[in-house]
């Protein structure tokens, strides 16, 4: 594996990045503030843009004493919010509860359009489930449009603790969970749209450290189909202050036939390295992936980072948090979306002029980067985890954060907001659209889709 210096790409960045700043930034719009009741609260996650519709899930509220959470819809400007289905508590059940991260993905099978996520905790066994439901669903009704596609059940066989939804390629499900499997640290796994044919694909191990484990983000396909991409979030044999183990980025080749796993980087390699990628997935733009980690950098604020699997696997810090003073953002927790107009965004969960998160913006090669707003508590929302999801026209994004909003002054309920903004779009940031040039975030079937067809694209089975 090659590791580039980053020392230098650093001494580049810091005389041009310094002065990007913008002096003024642009308000955040509010779409929806939680109220911590039958709405929902503390949402956790990304939003599915479907048919001019955002859905998503919130990890609380809803019904019942423990309130676990909801799917619910929201219409772009704001209007029409209301809850699709509740999760219920207990195991009795069986249909999971306590969604975290990442967002829903839509398969259209039959003619009828779903929405496939996934439950941290509940189902039968406590171990969580993989879910479909109906953006018809209504909560009221005697017959509820949701199935539990899988129970996890723990153990050498099965899994548990799946912290994102898995991802479709050919008619199949492939995913990541961060407990069961052979050694009890997680695996990547496949399965039907219906839950039929499970299998473990690979199964992280502790006693091999170099192989990662605990991870809760996503998979990532490669443009020729045949490897997956991830990270985990722990592992690998250089540790830190934090852990034992930084994480590590993988690859799963020959997904489909004889999976092979291969470690393409262990974080915390070098000093100034990241650390401790959270609950993203890798973006990849031609053959190159792009992601973040929480920590680690100059700063030990989180970083940005590329691997070029064209030339022998190149690691490249792009960005180290903190760069621009004490007013930039820390600790990012999801991913990098990529524009039609070739420019990435991305959210921190810190930082910012109120030490609330950011939005911020970035291109490929790791110039123009910017601090476009901060999160402010009350009026906005504070600590947003996961990403955020581009209209197809590429001038606004929509997100969640995980506290603040009108219902929670204080910070002290973590309610949360939906929110919109929409980022200036500039010729001088060489900003030119061209779709045909950009490849997906994450492959929902096995041709190449552009970040607004996946938010807004079903797949047809």
């Amino acid at each position: 594996m090659k590791i580039r210096s980053f020392l230098m790409s650093q001494a580049f960045l810091m005389g041009s990045l310094i002065s990007q700043v913008p002096t003024t930034e642009i308000p955040i719009e509010v779409l929806y503030s939680f109220n911590g009741q039958l709405t929902g609260a503390y949402p956790r996650g990304s939003l599915n843009l479907f048919d001019n519709v955002l859905y998503g899930r919130t990890a609380s509220g809803g019904i019942g004493d423990k309130q676990n959470g909801l799917v619910f819809k929201i219409n772009l400007d704001g209007s029409n919010y209301r809850p699709i289905y509740y999760f219920t508590q207990g195991i009795s059940n069986g249909s999971g509860n306590v969604p975290h991260h990442a967002a829903m993905f839509t398969l259209n099978t039959n003619g009828t359009t779903l929405l496939y996520g996934a439950a941290l905790q509940g189902g039968s066994f406590d171990r969580g489930t993989i879910f479909s439901v109906s953006p018809d669903n209504i909560p009221s009704s005697s017959t509820q449009l949701y199935n539990t596609v899988h129970m996890f059940t723990g153990g050498s066989t099965d899994a548990s603790a799946p912290h994102s939804p898995p991802i479709c390629v050919n008619s199949m499900l492939y995913g990541i969970t961060a407990g069961g499997g052979s050694y009890g640290r997680g695996v990547i796994y496949q399965m039907e749209p219906s839950g039929a044919n499970f299998t473990i694909l690979y199964s992280f191990a502790e006693a091999i450290a170099s192989t990662g484990t605990d991870s809760h983000g996503q998979l990532t396909m490669s443009s020729n189909g045949t490897t997956l991409y991830g990270m985990t979030r722990e592992g690998g044999v250089h540790s830190s202050s934090n852990t034992s183990g930084c994480g590590v980025v993988f690859a799963l080749n020959n997904f489909a036939t004889a999976p092979s796993y291969e470690v393409l980087h262990e974080f915390g390699s070098f000093s100034g390295d990241g650390i401790l990628p959270e609950h993203g997935f890798l973006t990849l733009v031609g053959n190159t992936l792009y992601g973040m980690t929480s920590k680690g950098g100059t700063n030990n604020n989180g970083t940005i980072f590329s691997i070029d699997l064209d030339n022998s696997n190149a690691y490249t810090i792009l960005y180290s948090f903190g760069e621009t003073g004490s007013t930039d953002g820390s600790h990012p927790a999801g991913s990098l979306v990529l524009s039609n107009q070739n420019i990435f965004y991305g959210l921190t969960c810190d930082g910012g002029a109120n030490g609330l998160g950011t939005i911020f913006q970035i291109s490929p090669d790791g110039s123009n980067y910017k601090t476009l707003a901060s999160f402010n508590g009350a009026e906005n929302g504070a600590h947003p985890y996961d990403n955020v999801t581009i209209s197809p026209d590429g001038r606004t994004l929509y997100g969640m954060t995980q506290a603040g909003g009108v219902y929670d002054p204080t910070l002290s309920n973590n309610y949360g907001t939906i929110f919109a903004f929409h980022p200036p779009i500039s010729s001088s940031l060489g900003l030119v659209k061209d779709d045909s040039a950009k490849t997906s975030l994450q492959k929902t079937d096995s041709k190449l889709t552009t970040s607004a067809e996946l938010k807004t694209q079903p797949e047809t089975l």
